[in-house]
C-alpha cells in the first residue's frame, strides 16, 4: 500500500499493486500470463479534481495512477489490470485519459 501526500504533508490518496495470473490467447494458443493489478486506489471526496489550478495530469488522482502504472510497468509486469464500476464516471474518464482500454 502506498500513501500519497501533498507538499504540505496532507494525505491526498492511496493505492496498492499486486499480481494476478490470467489465461489469454496469443497467436491462437491459450497461455497463462502474469499481470499487475491495482486492487485499491482512492482519493478523498473533498480532494477529487484537485489541485484545480494545474493541468489534469498533475492532479492528485492522475499523479497517483501514473505512479502506480510506472511501478507496475518498470518492476512488475507489462500488463496492468484495473477494475472499475461502469457508473463511476469520474474514474472511467480518468482511466480513459490515462490510456485504459
Amino acid at each position: 500500500m502506498f500513501l500519497y501526500h501533498n507538499l504540505a504533508g496532507e494525505l491526498v490518496g492511496f493505492g496498492s499493486l499486486g499480481k494476478t495470473k490470467r489465461n489469454v490467447k496469443r497467436n491462437g494458443n491459450k497461455i497463462e500470463e502474469e499481470w499487475s493489478i491495482i486492487p485499491h486506489f482512492g482519493i478523498p471526496v473533498q480532494l477529487r479534481g484537485l489541485p484545480a489550478n494545474v493541468p489534469w495530469h498533475d492532479r492528485y488522482s492522475a499523479s497517483i495512477m501514473g505512479d502506480l502504472m510506472a511501478i507496475a510497468r518498470d518492476h512488475m509486469t507489462p500488463t496492468l489490470m484495473l477494475k472499475v464500476h461502469r457508473e463511476n464516471e469520474g474514474a472511467v474518464k480518468l482511466y480513459e485519459r490515462l490510456g485504459a482500454r
